[in-house]
């Protein structure tokens, strides 16, 4: 099929399957004519991230976790506690909340998270497994400092998964040991989700065959669906998952659906939506429905295949570049900032944070939707408080988990508000200093979230006797 003459309009113009074929050719390596401009589209850090459209071979697969072992000193994946963010922490809670013999990812900066992550396994951590592109990402870096600090003088084993070459305890995010790889579309492919599944004990070699064995198919009906749907306008992307569906898997959902295609086009301005079957469809509506899938671990890794495969021809369509998500840099930038921030914040209790989104959005109608973002020990809680009070949709997060799924679409988005709590600096003496360390870095990433989004945010400070407390304004 010769695709050279075409020119950037036509992606929108490819029917499912040119496309998907497309897709295949470009993930092989070929670059010319449209090939080379949806190569470009998935351009990350200066490689085209590809490592989604097709599994490697199993022997690949067993090689790299084969390496990670090697540099660990390590005969099972079991006693490996991963430190990671965003999408490759999200798709390892998915696994470890249908396996509970998987330990979960670490990916928080509250203290109470740190203790129970070394406290809560069967097996003590013996080794730590960094996950971060860069090694740079704020929390996984500070992570990996705190554990060392806590642990002393047996400190557990480090490796990093990463892109950047570096000492030998640094291996490749990708089974193919190339730069293919994203944090958007991590899942199931990466050598990071790879090693998560090992530890499910569920039988990762039969899953992964059996992905292996139908991903043209599966990828071929997803590239279908996303051609039906516009490349252009508002729609709303629906994900229509499984009654086993857990906050893991919502929260990576959330992330892919509003990193890939969010904040990125004023002419395609989707909005990413998780339902079921009963919600009533809006206008404009598509909808990935996995809602039949069974609860196994190859049920599950069909799911992250399917849905990432589908947002990413959704974005390619209109135009979007895949791998990127610029926006983040937003906060990152006043982090220096924050931390200079001396000033008194507006101290409230937990049960007062409706009244005091109401209060503040009063005149403010152009705001339309909320998000509450708690960086603080408190654990999400339902939204119908805020709702009723503000009569705005509302969303209610923990951060800096929050920051890794919806601050790029929010940042980009003018309708939509951000109440920001962060708990009160803690210097109790009886308080370990690398989780005070950890407290002020999140409640850092709190403030420079808040002086990001400017006019649209405001920040309180939870009363200490309020901090960690959960659904109580319900």
């Amino acid at each position: 099929m010769n695709t050279a003459n075409h020119t950037a309009p036509d992606l929108a113009a490819l029917d499912g399957d040119t496309l998907w074929w497309l897709l295949r050719e470009t993930a092989d390596g070929r670059r010319d004519g449209l090939a080379g401009q949806l190569a470009q589209l998935c351009v990350n850090a200066g490689a085209s991230r590809l490592g989604w459209v097709s599994p490697p071979q199993w022997k690949l697969v067993e090689r790299a976790i084969s390496a990670v072992l090697a540099v660990l000193h390590l005969s099972t994946v079991r006693p490996i506690l991963a430190l990671s963010t965003g999408g490759w922490s999200f798709a390892a809670c998915a696994i470890s909340e249908l396996f509970p013999q998987a330990r979960p990812p670490l990916d928080s900066l509250d203290p109470a998270r740190i203790r129970r992550a070394l406290a809560s396994a069967d097996e003590p951590v013996q080794a730590m497994l960094a996950v971060s592109a860069s090694r740079s990402t704020l929390e996984t870096h500070l992570l990996t400092q705190v554990i060392a600090g806590l642990t002393k003088p047996r400190r557990p084993q480090l490796a990093w998964l990463s892109d950047a070459a570096g000492p030998s305890n640094v291996l490749p995010l990708s089974p193919r040991g190339a730069l293919d790889q994203v944090a958007m579309l991590g899942a199931p492919l990466s050598t990071a989700f790879l090693i998560a599944a090992e530890a499910a004990g569920a039988g990762i070699a039969p899953a992964y065959a059996s992905l292996l064995s139908r991903y043209d198919q599966i990828g071929l009906s997803a590239v279908r669906l996303a051609a039906l749907a516009p490349a252009s306008g508002s729609p709303f992307i629906r994900f229509v998952t499984p009654p086993w569906t857990g906050h893991g898997l919502r929260l990576w959902l959330l992330q892919l659906g509003r990193q890939v295609l969010c904040g990125k086009s004023s002419s395609f301005t989707p909005r990413i939506e998780l339902g079921d079957p009963a919600q009533l469809q809006a206008p404009s509506e598509v909808r990935l429905d996995v809602s039949g899938l069974p609860r196994s671990l190859s049920a599950l890794m069909e799911l992250l295949y399917v849905s990432g495969v589908f947002v990413a021809a959704l974005a390619l369509r209109a135009g979007l570049p895949v791998a990127s998500h610029a926006y983040v840099g937003a906060y990152k930038d006043r982090l220096t900032l924050a931390r200079k921030y001396a000033h008194d914040l507006h101290q409230v209790r937990t049960v007062e944070l409706p009244d005091v989104a109401a209060s503040w959005l009063t005149d403010r109608p152009e705001l339309t939707r909320l998000h509450v973002v708690r960086y603080d020990p408190g654990r999400e809680a339902g939204s119908a408080a805020f709702t009723r009070a503000t009569g705005r949709l509302c969303e209610v997060h923990v951060g800096s988990a929050w920051n890794h799924h919806s601050f790029h679409a929010v940042y980009a988005d003018p309708g939509t508000a951000t109440l920001v709590a962060v708990a009160p600096p803690d210097t109790a003496a009886a308080v370990p200093v690398p989780l005070q360390t950890a407290a002020r870095a999140q409640r850092e990433i709190g403030i420079a979230t808040w002086m990001a989004l400017a006019e649209r945010a405001m920040i309180v400070q939870l009363s200490p006797e309020a901090s960690g407390e959960g659904a109580h304004y319900e």
